[in-house]
């Protein structure tokens, strides 16, 4: 294992938990809109 790629992964790492997190507010409300058409669409039965 080359030392030289742990701080390249934790860099990597960083900046990718840095954009979830930007995007995670917004990933939210389209989350919770698409779960409740899910729920709409696996349920036909129980919402009609």
């Amino acid at each position: 294992m080359n030392k030289q790629f742990s701080p390249l992964i934790a860099m990597a790492i960083i900046c990718i938990i840095e954009l979830w997190l930007d995007a995670a507010s917004s990933l939210k409300k389209d989350f919770v809109g698409e779960a409740e058409v899910l729920k709409l669409q696996l349920s036909p039965k129980n919402s009609s």
